[in-house]
């Protein structure tokens, strides 16, 4: 059986003052989970200064190593005080 994992992280960067401070560390969030948990990444900017989203997804043997995955992330992300930050995902098996 596969299993499959699509996550959508809700980010909030508390200090950024400007769409520039926004696009950097956003950039860098996207770019330091691919490269530490090998997911597949989408950014996307919303309207408002602050805020951005990240779509990603996984696809595993092992739904329960999904579910690990998604929540190291999240702790990963909330390691960092200046984000705020939050978490929809979903595991779907496929036969």
């Amino acid at each position: 059986m596969i299993y499959i994992a699509s996550a959508k992280f809700r980010v909030n960067v508390t200090w950024a003052n400007s769409l520039k401070d926004r696009r950097q560390v956003a950039q860098k969030v996207r770019d330091s989970i691919k490269s530490k948990y090998n997911v597949s990444v989408k950014l996307i900017y919303e309207a408002h200064m602050r805020r951005f989203e990240l779509y990603f997804c996984l696809v595993s043997d092992d739904g329960d190593y999904l579910h690990s995955v998604i929540d190291e992330i999240l702790a990963w992300l909330d390691e960092d005080a200046s984000l705020d930050v939050s978490c929809e995902y979903d595991v779907d098996s496929w036969h």
